[in-house]
């Protein structure tokens, strides 16, 4: 038996890959060495000097390491002290002047990619060839590429990339303009760098209202093209638009140290605030103009006052540094793909400043709303005294005084009903309506006027006499009993907790229960301090510590 399970083994185990291969022997891996290892040059294969680079844009005064070798080649040299994260190699790093973003750093990926290769290669060999004329035909692809295309489709594709080069917007699917951005951002700067500028900002402004998905993704490629290639940003697109889109709009905004705050009030209003003027209901139609006219011209005025020793320095800003992964969601080539890591000023971001520049907005809205006669009013929270005088000010020496507006009342057709007759002035009418009117006011007096069945008054003491127990006969010798008078009858009535003797009390004085009381309260005020009667359950009851006053005194 045991043989039979042998022999069984020996066939199963002719299955068994790991049985039949061969051992290998176990290597454990070298760690490598972090010791500093020391290194001597000879005095002519030392680093060479930096020299700078300047570049003729915004950032005309960033100043770029290079190296220079001994045969005269220039390249570019990053410390490694710049150069952030482990896998990415810094390849360039800069600091433009006169702009929100204060640093730049460009990584080149080092795990590299071949998969648009060919790509690559159909865009530099189609890069220069025209079409004049060709005939519109559609094409669609989620990743439009060249070999994708047929002839047709890419003669077209050639004729509306000749005509956008000319600065001419001619109808294309989005397929044919994803290619032709693709095709842009991969050739980098074996095309004319400001052209391809010039081409992805014509693009966005001519098709992101008809196709969607341009206007998201496209101003951020534009931002991401500048970045990577040190391109002015351009300053011909709308800033309320790409504020909306553009994760980093700070881009965009062009400072200058020129003494020109009104850019820098724009600059706000579209990105730095909390209040839009232009969505209130009085901005509108004839009052749109002093808005426009008005509130940048104020809001300059508050920078200036702001800007003393620098742009907004009495403003607290923060630095922010955000990594963006260039081109995201275009076809790209490993060869143009990069990391960009920038350092900003976000006062975009900053809720101090956003809150302190809707509040000025606010506080000139108020002024145009006196000056036009409206009485409603916004609630300032973040302006100091300073301000609001520097704002008072200037408005009194530029505005003028309020309008008196008559507000307008649109009367309705049945209006007339209720004016009064044109008449003249007559003391015989007048007379008559005096007369008139007191006969009205007799009738009143008599339907008023009626008779209770109530015995007379002389006759109430009688029917209001209670037994000697409770009460002595010196009841009204005592000084409480002197001042109460006639409504000791009354007081009685309420010691009995008869109702009906209380309310015939009040009807032969002509007035109600609750007044009696109230009276007698003010009689006992006067005489001990304090009421002596009160509502219990809704009936009325003499205090009982104030009971001995009544029947002792």
């Amino acid at each position: 038996m045991s043989d039979y399970r042998n022999s069984k083994k020996d066939l199963d185990d002719f299955w068994d890959i790991e049985y039949i291969a061969p051992i290998k022997k176990y290597k454990p891996p070298k760690a490598r060495s972090t010791e500093a290892v020391d290194i001597n040059l000879p005095e002519d294969k030392k680093m060479p000097n930096t020299v700078e680079v300047v570049r003729t844009s915004v950032f005309e005064s960033e100043k770029i390491s290079i190296l220079q070798t001994s045969d005269g080649t220039i390249k570019q040299y990053v410390s490694p002290e710049s150069c952030a994260g482990k896998n990415d190699e810094c390849v360039m790093e800069y600091s433009p002047k006169n702009s929100l973003i204060h640093n730049v750093k460009i990584f080149k990926l080092r795990s590299s990619y071949r998969y648009y290769e060919e790509f690559l290669s159909d865009a530099r060999r189609y890069m220069k060839e025209k079409v004049e004329l060709a005939e519109k035909i559609g094409f669609f692809s989620y990743v439009p590429q060249y070999n994708q295309m047929t002839k047709k489709q890419l003669e077209y594709y050639l004729y509306f990339r000749d005509q956008a080069r000319q600065g001419n917007c001619v109808e294309a699917d989005l397929s044919y303009i994803l290619l032709y951005c693709y095709e842009i951002i991969n050739l980098g700067d074996e095309m004319e760098l400001e052209l391809g500028l010039s081409q992805l900002c014509l693009l966005w402004n001519c098709y992101r209202e008809r196709f969607p998905y341009l206007n998201k993704h496209l101003i951020e490629w534009i931002c991401d093209y500048c970045l990577i290639h040190r391109l002015s940003p351009p300053a011909d697109l709308p800033l309320s638009d790409i504020g909306e889109v553009c994760s980093l709009k700070e881009f965009f905004l062009i400072p200058s140290d020129n003494g020109d705050y009104m850019n820098y009030a724009r600059i706000l209003l579209s990105f730095a605030n909390s209040y839009d003027y232009r969505k209130s209901k009085f901005a509108q139609g004839d009052n749109r103009p002093l808005y426009d006219k008005y509130i940048p011209e104020v809001l300059c005025e508050c920078v200036k006052h702001l800007s003393d020793g620098g742009i907004l320095k009495n403003v607290n800003f923060g630095d922010s540094v955000l990594p963006r992964d260039a081109y995201s969601g275009a076809l790209c080539s490993y060869r143009a793909k990069r990391r960009i890591e920038v350092k900003y000023c976000s006062f975009s971001r900053t809720n101090e400043l956003r809150y302190l520049v809707g509040d000025i907005v606010k506080y000139c809205e108020n002024k145009l709303r006196t000056y036009l006669g409206i009485k409603s009013k916004l609630s300032c929270y973040s302006l100091d005294t300073e301000l609001r005088q520097l704002i008072d000010r200037y408005f009194e020496a530029n505005l003028g005084k309020p309008r008196r507006v008559r507000a307008k009342v649109e009367k309705n057709e049945y209006d007339h009903l209720y004016d009064l007759p044109e008449k003249k002035l007559s003391l015989t009418d007048a007379s008559k309506i005096e007369e008139d009117s007191w006969e009205t006011t007799k009738s009143l007096v008599e339907a008023f006027e009626y008779e209770t069945e109530t015995e007379p008054l002389e006759d109430i003491p009688s029917l209001l006499e209670i037994p000697p127990e409770p009460l002595s006969n010196d009841l009204s010798d005592t000084e409480l009993s002197s001042a109460l008078g006639e409504y000791l009858l009354f007081v009685r009535a309420v010691i009995l907790g008869d109702t009906e003797k209380q309310r015939g009390f009040a009807i032969s004085k002509k007035k109600m229960v609750e007044n009696i009381v109230d009276l007698v309260n003010e009689i006992s005020n006067e005489i001990i301090g304090d009421i002596l009667i009160e509502e219990i359950d809704g009936e009325y009851r003499i205090i009982d510590e104030y009971m001995s006053y009544i029947s002792e005194e």
